[in-house]
């Protein structure tokens, strides 16, 4: 038997958990434009990765320019990606697979796949 741990919207869920005082704003998480296209107008600037759903109530949108964004929602959060913070939510989700069983694989960013197949009955 295996079970999946997966949390939703990871590059959210890393930055909320260093700013819990944000958790119901509209937040956004962005990632440098390069990454996403090619052109040479868009190169450079910042693009949105992730939105909270109180962001995107108010139409902002994964691959929007901060800009875009902002013009969507004045009260709009935006955080840059955090290599640390993302590796400390990686943390925690390998210590919570953990503690249900010593045969899991963490697949992914913010998906850790679990062996439940030794695990005891509960």
């Amino acid at each position: 038997m295996f079970a999946a741990i997966h949390v939703p919207r990871p590059l959210l869920q890393s930055q909320l958990r260093e700013h819990p005082g944000r958790r119901y704003q509209p937040v956004a998480v962005l990632d440098e434009a390069g990454k996403l296209t090619t052109s040479n107008r868009e190169r450079g600037k910042l693009r949105v990765m992730e939105a909270s759903g109180e962001a995107e109530e108010f139409g902002v949108q994964r691959g929007m320019t901060a800009s875009q964004a902002q013009a969507r929602c004045d009260d709009l959060v935006l955080f840059n990606r955090s290599s640390r913070s993302e590796n400390s939510l990686t943390e925690l989700l390998l210590e919570v697979a953990e503690q249900f069983t010593p045969d899991f694989e963490d697949t992914e960013f913010g998906t850790c796949l679990l062996d439940l197949g030794g695990v005891a009955a509960w």
